[in-house]
């Protein structure tokens, strides 16, 4: 009986401890809804081509930084731009010295608030960078 209430508390730590991003980003969505949260997005400009394993690095370790919680990557131009979503106490300096860790020519813009229409992650003010 105690080696089975032991397999059963290993198998419930190692279940529900780990977190991935898409259970970051779903705890995020109910705290932004939920509790109205108050959460933001900088877009790092950059000029390097990304594989796809430099994109799961720069996401896992934004993700590993306390308050990040989405990462999101497009390709505009020539650009590609970087979205990383954030609550404090993350701030714009540090979405800037993560971004200095990656790229070598980046741009951040300065933080937009974010909010949740019909599910989705939108900007909630119509500032232009």
């Amino acid at each position: 009986m105690k080696a089975l209430i032991i397999i059963v508390s290993f198998i419930s730590f190692t279940t529900f401890g780990q977190t991935n991003p898409e259970q970051v980003y779903e705890q995020a969505r109910y705290e932004i809804v939920a509790n109205n949260k108050s959460a933001h997005v900088c877009k790092i400009t950059q000029k390097a081509h990304l594989t796809s394993d430099q994109m799961i690095d720069i996401e896992e370790r934004y993700l590993l930084k306390e308050g990040v919680f989405k990462v999101n990557f497009t390709d505009e131009n020539e650009n590609g731009i970087v979205e990383v979503y954030f609550f404090e106490p993350v701030d714009y300096g540090t979405i800037e010295e993560l971004a200095g860790i990656f790229f070598t020519e980046f741009l951040v813009s300065k933080p937009l608030e974010v909010d949740i229409i019909k599910g989705n992650l939108v900007y909630s003010n119509n500032e232009s960078e």
